[in-house]
């Protein structure tokens, strides 16, 4: 019925689907032929300001296989790709340039 679900200050929950197109509405089975059904959140503006507000970042590492390694650099250390020769007194502990500018 094209409903939305409200969740309170989090915001809103709706169903998207297509289907298979038919010449005669008699010969539509939904069971059959419904298809690439999703779910779609859309969150408050309430949520989303909060999320910026306190949005903030830190590098935590690469995890690769199930083990964590404690940067980028170590990460690349491991696997040969180089970045490990300098003296290591950089003082960034680890972090890698921000990704978001």
């Amino acid at each position: 019925m094209g409903n939305s679900v409200q969740l309170g200050k989090l915001g809103t929950l709706r169903l998207s689907f297509g289907s298979v197109g038919v010449e005669d509405v008699d010969q539509f089975n939904a069971a059959t032929m419904i298809k690439n059904v999703k779910v779609i959140f859309t969150p408050s503006k309430e949520l989303m300001s909060a999320i910026k507000d306190g949005l903030s970042f830190e590098n935590v590492g690469v995890v690769d296989n199930g083990f964590t390694y404690a940067s980028t650099r170590a990460y690349k250390e491991a696997k040969g790709q180089g970045g490990g020769s300098g003296s290591g007194s950089g003082g960034d502990g680890g972090i890698e340039e921000n990704p978001l500018g």
